[in-house]
């Protein structure tokens, strides 16, 4: 009899950590940029306002082509590091934590994680960037710039 009750408990208790409700709910990614190959979500269910002029998202940028993402890749690794991990030849996705300032038109980045083809994380960084514009230097079209006309209301 203590079985059946620890083994009903036991579902019980999966079910409510698993259900919708309990918040573990998948993300609900909405595009908002492409520039090729990357094409850019947010997850409208994270928006939080932790105050009246800051909020707070989470982004994915995932690959629309892979052979352009690799070599995309290879170039934003060797620009910032010197050379490219074998780690980084599957490449699927970032996945990204920011604050932005959507009177002044500034980002910065809480946290930033590099996922493979199977899932697994490749690198991530915990710690905050400084605030940044939300401007194109090159005066092209920026996703960042039209999330901003979506969330920044």
């Amino acid at each position: 009899m203590v079985k059946w009750k620890i083994l009903g408990a036991f579902i019980f208790y999966f079910f409510i950590l698993t259900s919708p409700i309990s918040g573990a709910a998948a993300a609900d990614w909405k595009l908002y940029g492409k520039t090729d190959p990357i094409i850019e979500y947010y997850d409208a269910g994270s928006l939080s306002y932790p105050t009246k002029d800051i909020m707070r998202v989470q982004l994915k940028s995932a690959c629309g082509d892979k052979n352009k993402c690799r070599d995309l890749m290879k170039k934003w690794i060797r620009e910032s590091k010197g050379q490219m991990d074998a780690a980084y030849e599957k490449w699927a996705y970032r996945l990204s934590f920011v604050e932005i300032q959507c009177r002044d038109k500034k980002i910065r980045f809480l946290s930033v994680k590099n996922i493979d083809e199977n899932g697994k994380t490749i690198d991530s960084v915990e710690k905050p960037t400084e605030w940044m514009d939300i401007k194109n230097p090159w005066n092209q079209p920026d996703p960042m710039e039209d999330l901003c006309k979506i969330i920044c209301k």
